[in-house]
């Protein structure tokens, strides 16, 4: 019998390091590990949509036959829409919303092939009309946390090389996915509360999933990262003025600074060098043509955002050249499209917590927008 292994400790040591990382892998995906060491929550939003797809087809079992299906297809914007508001104003029509933080026209894509798939009959869709989402870098996530093998080697021939292997890596190693943050786990366990609010705002998701079929229904994790980040600024302007406490700050005004500022700082980051990416391009046509083939009312909706975001957005070039490109393409598949900007003056509320987002508390007049045209197609 050969027992040179067992001679020789030292061959030992890879097959160690092999279970080391097997452990450490396994680990870093669970909950109670990524509540010490995840910094963002967007994964919770990607990963409760598998929650809301079984509860999706749990209602089509037992759907009555005079309920209506609208599915909301969108980014964080659209988490602010009231299932229940809608059907208040709507009587009979049932709302579910797979909408995701910068979610791109491929992961809403993946979701309504989903859905027709599993034989769930959809009355209305609504699909946000948002330039960022159509480049690549609003892949990130979906990538991340979203799709599946079947669907990746389904489009094989659509995605870049590049997303494939990335899809790849995330979903072969926790590690890539969850990245261990060591720095980020040793202050949460110098101070609970720090993991306590992470595991707040994964709650505040899964109750969305639950009461609100996905949406967050005006008191969500948008509002509460809007308000803290407004806080911080707000905090910086009262050391800067030099004022004792931030009720001694003219905050109509120092609001119109912080929005002004963040409007320049979204710009320059997602759409200064705006370029749309061809697999977000195909996606997305592949989506209107799906739902004219399945026979689905399809509405594309654009919120609006402040009116120094919108300026410096409307003067880029290439936005141009791109919206001139969908509008044409809109008017080819005859899909109603709502633009939020051209309807801004008949819209009274105007509160934000961003330069992009829409507060919570204004979107019972952009459903109102929304309902009109859906009575209109039904």
């Amino acid at each position: 019998m050969n027992l040179t292994f067992f001679r020789y400790k030292f061959l030992f040591i890879p097959l160690l390091f092999a279970l080391l990382v097997f452990l450490v892998e396994k680990v870093a995906g669970t909950d109670s590990v990524r509540h010490y060491t995840e910094t963002r929550i967007e994964f919770s939003f990607y990963e409760a949509k598998h929650d809301l797809m079984e509860k999706l087809v749990k209602f089509q079992k037992s759907r009555k036959p005079e309920e209506k299906l609208l599915i909301l297809f969108g980014t964080s914007h659209f988490g602010e829409f009231s299932n229940h508001y809608i059907a208040e104003q709507y009587p009979g029509l049932v709302t579910y919303n797979f909408s995701a933080p910068l979610a791109p026209p491929s992961f809403l894509y993946y979701y309504l092939e989903e859905i027709l798939a599993a034989g769930i009959k959809v009355d209305f869709a609504v699909f946000e009309y948002l330039p960022e989402t159509f480049q690549s870098s609003a892949n990130q996530y979906a990538l991340k946390y979203s799709y599946d093998w079947e669907f990746m080697y389904k489009y094989l021939s659509v995605f870049p090389i590049r997303e494939l292997e990335q899809f790849s890596s995330f979903h072969l190693f926790h590690t890539l996915k969850f990245p261990v943050r060591f720095k980020d786990a040793y202050k949460r366990m110098k101070n609970p509360l720090l993991k306590e609010q992470m595991k707040l705002l994964q709650k505040s998701i899964e109750y969305a999933n639950d009461k609100n079929n996905g949406g967050i229904s005006f008191h969500g994790t948008q509002q509460l990262a809007g308000s803290n980040t407004q806080l911080q600024f707000y905090k910086e302007q009262m050391k800067k003025e030099g004022k004792s406490n931030i009720e001694n700050l003219d905050l109509d005004r120092i609001k119109k600074l912080y929005l002004k500022q963040e409007a320049e700082k979204h710009y320059n980051t997602s759409m200064a060098h705006f370029r749309e990416d061809r697999v977000q391009k195909f996606f997305f046509e592949k989506f209107i043509t799906s739902c004219k083939e399945h026979k689905i009312n399809l509405i594309l909706l654009r919120t609006f955002v402040t009116e120094e975001l919108a300026t410096l957005i409307e003067k880029n070039p290439s936005y141009q050249e791109w919206n001139k490109e969908k509008l044409a393409l809109i008017k080819k598949y005859k899909v109603p499209y709502l633009n939020l900007e051209e309807k801004r003056s008949e819209i009274q509320c105007k509160e934000f917590l961003d330069s992009n987002h829409l507060a919570g508390a204004c979107f019972t007049e952009v459903t109102a927008q929304l309902i009109k045209i859906l009575k209109e197609l039904q």
